[in-house]
């Protein structure tokens, strides 16, 4: 809910919306009862500011200070916990080339470097979770568009699962093979945190 339904919806909730504005007389008149309140009977007080038109508006008052006190916790809310940023590359195409072993050189100057968990496969699309990035824009999920053979090239003969660990070296838009990227063994990570 954006802030202008919010608006929106408290002005058609607003029970005073259709009344006219009370003249300043009876405004000025209303506050000097509240504040003498103490000194008088206060049941007096409480029948003369609930009458009339006085009590739509101060319905209208505590509705927009409730109204207020939501807003402003669902705004906190939303800066507290934004939406997670999501990028979408492609996988690597299938291979058909030998590679060179990979090293930490091979792996500076990537547009993307992160660590992630499988949230998902489906429909040709891996979705993981972004736990870690050592290089590019901070990304909390990663969704990588497979393509016919791209498992096999980016992880050797396995494919994603579910629930697995993995490196991804984005580069030019696409996930980098030749050992770059796969599952987040101890010697892939080795080789990250020595590029990054």
């Amino acid at each position: 809910m954006t802030e202008d339904d919010l608006r929106a919806r408290l002005r058609r909730a607003d029970p005073a919306v259709s009344l006219e504005p009370l003249s300043a007389e009876r405004v000025s008149g209303l506050t000097a009862s509240v504040m003498d309140a103490g000194r008088t009977d206060v049941s007096r007080q409480r029948r003369s500011l609930w009458s009339g038109r006085a009590r739509p508006v101060a319905g209208a008052v505590l509705l927009a200070a409730a109204a207020a006190g939501i807003f402003a916790g669902v705004k906190g809310n939303v800066r507290d916990e934004p939406a997670p940023v999501v990028q979408r590359v492609q996988g690597g195409g299938g291979a058909t080339f030998k590679c060179a072993a990979p090293s930490a050189d091979g792996l500076i100057g990537v547009e993307l470097a992160v660590e992630g968990t499988v949230r998902s496969v489906s429909s040709g699309v891996v979705t993981l979770d972004v736990s870690r990035v050592w290089a590019g824009s901070p990304v909390g999920v990663l969704e990588v568009a497979q393509t016919s053979g791209a498992s096999e090239s980016l992880l050797g003969a396995d494919s994603f699962e579910v629930g697995g660990r993995y490196l991804v070296a984005v580069e030019g838009g696409a996930v980098r093979g030749c050992g770059y990227s796969g599952p987040a063994s101890s010697e892939l990570r080795a080789l990250y945190d020595e590029a990054f």
